[in-house]
């Protein structure tokens, strides 16, 4: 009897932990399709799957305000323009033009195609283009991570290329409105969260771990008007801009770099409201980027194009296009 008796224990801990192992499987087949259905009902609130899957392209132009510290002045708030297109499977550009309201000038660009990488050793300056393989293929993976982000914020859809699995995580709150939280994955330790609304099934928000956005000061920029390029996620930022010589000398303008520190890693919300239709979609007509729970960006749409004739004039626009300095290794 006193052998059975463990052995009947064992049995029944086996059976236990064979119950627990079937619970956890099914409840991870549950969520994904849960997530799935929820993305099911979220791409039909904004116009469904003919009406999404129609755009190809998307152009997004408005108004931006920014809040920044500046040192040994505080907190200043920045006013202008900002511009966004992006073209399937795998084009992106951002750019904000933003005035501090003083004689100086103040901007950040970002353009995709002028994005480096940049380690110690010989500094030179090159079209992103002609960066080595290494710092495009990073270039890429960057590029298609922020393309995939707002495709999935936008119109909740990845790119064609870009393959993402879904997990349903549990209700969430968003400004006092309930949420249903969903998970997207993807290569490159790709993962953003989505918030659906409960009741409307829009999304109320999108969050991924990222990094502090930088500002760059500017009171003498040359004719171009580009104040230089970040490259995040980087030990180093080497960054090309243009001032003015000194007084009396050429008015030639000259380049110089700076070297920057990492940014320092953030978690980024960006939450949609104010949805209009465009084209048989319904899109959120104001972007609020928060940043480590501060309110950093409020981006108001003023005009969508979906589908435009003329995408690829942006992409070839010399606006977009600037020198960048990337730092290759030592021979």
């Amino acid at each position: 009897m006193r052998k059975i008796i463990p052995f009947i224990i064992k049995l029944s801990a086996m059976l236990m932990v064979i119950s627990v192992i079937s619970s956890q499987v099914s409840a991870t087949k549950g969520d994904v399709e849960r997530a799935l259905e929820l993305l099911k009902q979220a791409r039909a609130a904004i116009g469904g799957e003919s009406a999404i899957n129609s755009v190809q392209n998307l152009s997004i132009n408005g108004k931006a305000r920014r809040q920044i510290k500046i040192a040994e002045q505080g907190e200043k708030q920045l006013n202008g323009e900002f511009e966004m297109n992006l073209m399937l499977p795998d084009r992106l550009i951002k750019m904000e033009k933003l005035m501090l309201g003083t004689p100086g000038e103040a901007g950040r660009t970002q353009a995709s195609e002028d994005k480096i990488k940049i380690r110690d050793a010989r500094v030179k300056i090159v079209r992103a283009g002609d960066a080595p393989a290494q710092i495009q293929a990073h270039m890429q993976q960057h590029e298609r991570s922020e393309i995939a982000r707002y495709m999935l914020g936008l119109l909740l859809t990845p790119p064609p290329s870009f393959n993402a699995t879904y997990n349903y995580l549990g209700e969430g709150n968003v400004e006092g409105a309930r949420a249903d939280i969903i998970e997207a994955q993807g290569a490159g330790n790709f993962v953003l969260k989505i918030y659906l609304d409960k009741s409307t099934h829009l999304p109320l928000m999108m969050s991924y771990q990222g990094t502090m956005p930088r500002i760059m000061i500017n009171k003498h920029i040359g004719a171009d008007g580009v104040p230089g390029v970040i490259e995040e996620d980087e030990d180093v930022i080497v960054i090309r801009r243009h001032k003015d010589e000194e007084e009396g000398a050429s008015a030639d303008k000259q380049p110089f770099t700076e070297l920057l520190p990492a940014p320092e890693k953030a978690e980024i919300q960006v939450r949609f409201s104010d949805f209009r239709s465009v084209g048989g979609v319904l899109l959120p007509h104001t972007l609020t980027q928060i940043v480590n729970g501060t309110v950093d960006t409020v981006w108001t749409v003023d005009r969508y194009e979906i589908n435009s004739p003329n995408i690829n004039e942006k992409f070839n626009n010399e606006k977009f296009k600037q020198d960048v300095m990337i730092r290759s290794k030592q021979n």
